[in-house]
């Protein structure tokens, strides 16, 4: 585990991809962006795959996270109140 000064994306990658280290463990970075997985994703060109409820907390200039029909229609659905029958209202 690495840990400590790991700051940027692609510190942590390369850190990971060379074999120092099976994981890195990031602190302040954490605290100072908590969007820093999704920040770091879209840097590295990587997606996120997230439960449906932290979806809608993506950063609005990283959208290419995550694919754009799965929130849309994750969001939708969670949100869609059910009628007294158990099913959705359309």
């Amino acid at each position: 585990m690495a840990v400590g000064l790991i700051t940027e994306a692609k510190q942590a990658e390369d850190i990971v991809a060379s074999g120092k280290a099976d994981m890195v463990a990031l602190a302040r970075a954490m605290l100072y962006d908590p969007r820093w997985g999704w920040h770091a994703a879209a840097e590295l060109g990587g997606q996120v795959e997230a439960p449906p409820q932290y979806w809608r907390s993506q950063p609005s200039t990283q959208k290419s996270a995550v694919r754009d029909d799965d929130v849309r229609h994750a969001v939708r659905d969670a949100f869609l109140p059910f009628s007294p029958c158990g099913r959705r209202w359309p």
